[in-house]
């Protein structure tokens, strides 16, 4: 059972990398198989080659992943080498192009791993750069290594495969890798949210996709320029999801016109060797354009709209502030007051400004005020005190003040200071009534958090200090150890003795379990019925076989008579599962392990101590017996 349960959770752990294997294998191997079946080969080569954009979509995401990303190179290396040996390649020329594929990948991937892991990042003009880099250093590593096998292969000029085979691979990260992360992680992906946005563009749209179909529909006339235009106004309505579209449909539009004779491209006299070098470059130039462009005009109107906000806010605190602010050089001299004067004070900022600026002070904070002043002379700019200000009916006011001085801009030196005053008079009477209420909340929550007839912390107790004690408060803790516990044959001694002698056994047993823990950083809670639960923060796992046999001693040593147990007094049977990474990763996991040791305290015979991985049995056995 035990083995049964490791490879379930050896599964369940790696379920994640065997779906990055699979995928970096299948999607290759077939969009190489479409591609060679879609488009002809003849003199040719592939027009665009789509393994490296592929396998990166699966990639990225999960690139931190050293055994994720290894076994997902390998796998796409061989899922290349499957889609150009079963496309009808030779054996040493589909193990050539595999192999230089795994560096084309490993190439890109460690120039754009650090900054995109999803098509959101690609907005950024930063990742932006990245990305070109990365699509431009890799196709050029790999076609300097493919070209030669591949011209062998076909009995072609080296310069012109080598032309051929940069832009198919440009072509293929260009076009490929970011459609696909749109797929995966793009924010509009789901066609509700993306909806909104095409409705906007849906003329643009309309109009890209006729030109384009146009273009590439007629062989008369070079009309290639006209899809620019379009093209422009789409990307600009839909920054770079029109982008990715307009890579996306150009490219398949023009590889299948021209595939099928059709399209400006076929004027070009069918004995020119170089006629798909110039639809790889058109098409590279249609995606070098549009993605780009794109990805810097949602970047221009996230700025933009970051700064409308901005200032949205600005006016909107200027003209609905409470506060009053106070703009004053060191001597009182020059002194500015917002409109908030008159509902603080009574005065108009003009009147407040007439009045001698000590005079504005409660006489007892005057000496308070005027160190503060010294400070900011001294150089301390920020400062946040509290005082009474002086009101035009009379009395005075409390407000609390924060002060930040500032400098010259011709000596450098301190000149005045800026300070926004918030009326805090009822805040005594408040703060007051919040400390009341913050007793009686404490008593209200350590009465819930308290089990009522053992008087030991209950399960919620007990799930508030499994992270304060473990995950938050010993965050970096590599060791703690957690156990179930429970009263063995429990049901049959209230049975037989009575449920008034069950609770008093309960509080008996709950009793030594609490005195035999030491530390105060020990947790000991009753977990429900006749269930505890103890928590060992910092501790190993022999430590805590040295603790699980003093708890069994000590609940034996009360001596509590009980005809149904073997031993003829009250036991206990423990469940230890030390913290693992599981556990780590979720604390219900760690509970689970420990409630299995219990069982398995129990199917062995009660009153001893189990540990959930057999490994530790033999030593847990030992612990005990010593």
């Amino acid at each position: 059972m035990v083995g049964e349960f490791q490879r379930f959770a050896w599964i369940r752990r790696n379920g994640e990398n065997l779906r990055t294997v699979a995928l970096a294998l299948l999607l290759p191997a077939l969009a190489l198989a479409l591609a060679y079946k879609s488009l002809p080969r003849s003199h040719s080569g592939l027009y665009l080659w789509p393994a490296t954009g592929v396998q990166l979509s699966v990639l990225l995401p999960g690139w931190k992943n050293h055994v994720a990303r290894r076994w997902g190179q390998a796998a796409g290396a061989v899922g290349v080498f499957l889609g150009c040996f079963l496309s009808g390649h030779p054996f040493w020329f589909s193990c050539t192009v595999a192999a230089v594929s795994l560096l084309d990948v490993w190439v890109v991937g460690a120039i754009v791993s650090s900054s995109i892991r999803g098509f959101e990042d690609l907005k950024q003009r930063r990742n932006l750069w990245n990305f070109i880099l990365g699509s431009l250093a890799g196709p050029f590593v790999g076609a300097s290594l493919a070209s030669l096998p591949v011209a062998l292969s076909n009995g072609l000029p080296l310069r012109r495969v080598f032309i051929s085979a940069l832009f198919a691979d440009i072509l293929g990260i260009f076009v490929l890798l970011p459609a696909m992360l749109f797929v995966t992680s793009g924010k509009y992906r789901d066609l509700v949210k993306l909806a909104p946005h095409l409705k906007r563009a849906s003329g643009f749209f309309l109009l890209y996709t006729a030109a384009v179909l146009f273009v590439f529909g007629q062989t008369r006339f070079p009309l290639l320029f006209l899809v620019f235009p379009p093209m422009v106004l789409l990307v600009v309505s839909m920054g770079l999801e029109g982008g990715v579209y307009v890579s996306v449909f150009t490219t398949a539009a023009g590889l299948w016109a021209t595939a099928h004779g059709r399209g400006p491209i076929m004027l070009i006299a069918q004995s020119n060797p170089d006629r798909y070098i110039v639809l790889q470059s058109f098409l590279a130039l249609v995606a070098v354009t549009a993605l780009p462009v794109g990805a810097l005009w949602d970047e221009r109107l996230r700025a933009e709209k970051a700064a409308s906000e901005a200032s949205s806010v600005y006016h909107t605190l200027l003209a609905h502030t409470q506060d009053m602010i106070v703009l004053s050089s060191l001597d009182g001299a020059e002194r500015y007051v917002s409109p908030a004067c008159e509902r603080l004070t009574g005065w108009k900022p003009e009147e407040f400004l007439a009045l001698d600026r000590a005079s504005t002070y409660h006489p007892s904070d005057i000496e308070m005020t005027s160190m503060m002043l010294d400070s900011i002379r001294d150089g301390k700019l920020h400062h946040q005190i509290r005082y009474r200000i002086a009101q035009k009916e009379g009395g005075w006011r409390w407000v609390e003040a924060s002060v930040t001085g500032y400098l010259s801009p011709i000596t450098g030196e301190v000149a005045g200071y800026v300070g926004t005053l918030h009326d805090i008079t009822q805040h005594y009477e408040i703060e007051e009534q919040r400390d009341a209420l913050a007793r009686d909340r404490e008593s209200l929550t350590l009465l819930a958090q308290t089990d009522p007839l053992t008087g030991l912390p209950n399960r919620r107790a007990f799930d508030a200090a499994m992270q304060t004690q473990v995950f938050s408060g010993f965050g970096a803790m590599q060791s703690a150890v957690l156990m179930l516990i429970d009263i063995d044959n429990f049901k049959l001694y209230n049975d037989t003795y009575g449920h008034e002698a069950g609770d008093r056994a309960l509080c008996a047993v709950a009793a030594a379990l609490r005195s035999t823990l030491s530390r105060e950083a020990d947790f000991v809670g009753r977990w429900g019925g006749e269930e505890f639960v103890v928590l060992l923060p910092a501790t190993n796992l022999r430590g805590a076989q040295i603790v699980a046999a003093e708890l069994l001693r000590s609940v034996r040593m009360l001596n509590i008579e009980h005809e149904h147990s073997h031993r003829g007094c009250v036991t206990v049977s423990i469940g230890m599962a030390p913290l693992d990474a599981d556990s780590r990763a979720d604390s219900r996991a760690w509970i689970q392990k420990a409630d299995r040791a219990l069982y398995e305290s129990k199917r062995m015979g009660k009153d001893q101590a189990r540990v959930n991985l057999a490994l530790y049995e033999h030593e847990a056995t030992e612990a005990l017996a010593s």
